[in-house]
């Protein structure tokens, strides 16, 4: 159990699903990441693979159709990532992990080729909204956004190494009606068409990528239901006065950050020397 300092004062900024997904998955992280300020001096490399095949397809979306090439997709993802920030892990097993990357884009062209009823529109487009019974916004980052005169296209995008994720989406994906319904209050604009996308990076190399679309938008009551307990949730994420319990998980040293922190709290190890060596604040170099 962690009981917060009352001196502790969280500024109320706009909530987006990263908050609020981290905050329902675990307090105790949420504290971490956004009242502590802290960020891990090395990053797991499975963000920047996503990242990376993200920032693929966003350049691929901008380009005009009769552009549009596999080469095209596969140069600006190796480009960019070279860019990326050192990993925790051996060079060997990264550069495997990028490799696997390169397998989604190809299943991702064998699949929907230039993509061609995807007109060139804005990428990570953000809109704030008002969230009803709060004082403070909703941010909604659309990974692709087009605006016709007759309504809005949305298009969201989502890597995956879990199988488990597929099969989460095709049931419910809380983030889609929510963004619906942000786009929705700041256009004015009714929804034309909505693609769901999610990828799956395969375990190895010689595996094939698995690419799938979603295009059922999300009902009425889908929506309702998304954003009905967000000023509920915010106020719970913002109490001064809060205790949060930290419930272990076998999938917490896997998934989680701060998984060297807890559990030097739970040994009776320095989890201060830990902060210090492993992690830097929001702002520090």
């Amino acid at each position: 159990m962690l009981e917060t300092p009352l001196t502790v004062q969280v500024p109320r900024e706009r909530w987006s699903h990263s908050k609020d997904e981290l905050f329902r998955r675990c307090p105790l992280a949420f504290y971490r990441r956004y009242v502590e300020m802290l960020q891990p001096r090395t990053q797991r490399p499975e963000p920047f693979v996503g990242l990376a095949l993200h920032h693929a397809r966003q350049i691929f979306w901008r380009t005009l159709v009769e552009q549009r090439t596999s080469r095209l997709l596969v140069d600006t993802y190796l480009n960019y990532t070279k860019q990326l920030p050192p990993s925790p892990v051996d060079t060997d097993t990264f550069r495997d992990m990028v490799a696997r990357g390169v397998n989604v884009l190809g299943a991702v062209w064998r699949e929907w080729r230039e993509d061609e009823s995807i007109e060139p529109g804005a990428v990570e487009a953000e809109f704030l909204v008002p969230i009803p019974g709060t004082d403070g916004p909703y941010l909604c980052k659309l990974d692709y956004f087009y605006e016709a005169e007759d309504g809005v296209d949305i298009y969201e995008l989502k890597t995956t190494f879990s199988n488990r994720d597929l099969d989460k989406l095709e049931l419910f994906d809380i983030q889609t009606p929510r963004y619906v319904w942000a786009v929705q209050q700041a256009t004015g604009k009714p929804l034309r068409r909505l693609i769901r996308e999610v990828d799956q990076i395969p375990k190895y190399t010689r595996y094939e990528a698995r690419v799938e679309r979603l295009v059922d938008p999300p009902s009425q009551r889908e929506i309702d239901w998304a954003v009905h307990d967000l000023a509920a949730v915010i106020e719970e994420a913002y109490r001064p006065d809060r205790l949060i319990f930290h419930t272990w998980r076998t999938s917490c040293q896997f998934e989680c950050d701060f998984y060297s922190i807890c559990l030097a709290n739970k040994t009776g190890a320095d989890a201060s020397y830990i902060k210090e060596q492993l992690f830097t604040k929001h702002g520090e170099h």
